[in-house]
């Protein structure tokens, strides 16, 4: 399923009321355009058109500087940079993709720190390998941003660097 159109202007999302009109970004931009069933995370993302960025009990706004691309990559992109990792958002979200995409979006990127992010949690969670060759360079990568998780104990992963 190729959907070019994730962000849409809201102003209650699952019955959450924000504060102002925002485009839905990251992982409610995917759970509403896949229309999965998944509990929502303690805090959504949305764009404002105020150059003002805050954090509020459930709502994470942003500028619009900060708006991704409106395609299944730049909404993955954005949740794993600013949200964090949900496994179940991520494995319902992939689930309801065809895998060639997954595989075209790793294939144009495929050294992108947070496309190896997306290529590791894909095979990971669905338990099978894409037809994409493992990378002999580059620097590793955390998988976890410690920023948002506590990341545990690590192990690398040859085939993601």
């Amino acid at each position: 399923m190729k959907n070019n159109h994730f962000s849409h202007k809201i102003t209650t999302f699952h019955n959450r009321n924000t504060t102002e009109p925002g485009m839905i970004v990251g992982y409610g931009a995917l759970i509403s355009a896949f229309e999965i069933a998944v509990p929502l995370p303690e805090r959504l993302a949305i764009i404002s058109e105020k150059h003002k960025r805050i954090t509020l009990d459930q709502w994470e706004v942003f500028t619009p500087r900060h708006m991704p691309e409106d395609t299944l990559a730049g909404h993955l992109i954005f949740a794993l940079k600013y949200e964090g990792v949900d496994l179940y958002i991520l494995k319902e979200v992939f689930k309801a993709v065809e895998e060639k995409e997954i595989q075209e979006l790793v294939n144009a990127e495929p050294t992108g720190q947070y496309t190896r992010r997306i290529w590791f949690f894909y095979e990971w969670l669905m338990e099978k390998q894409l037809s994409i060759t493992d990378l002999k360079t580059g620097n590793y990568v955390d998988v976890l941003d410690e920023k948002l998780q506590y990341p545990g104990p690590s192990e690398n992963s040859p085939r993601h660097r």
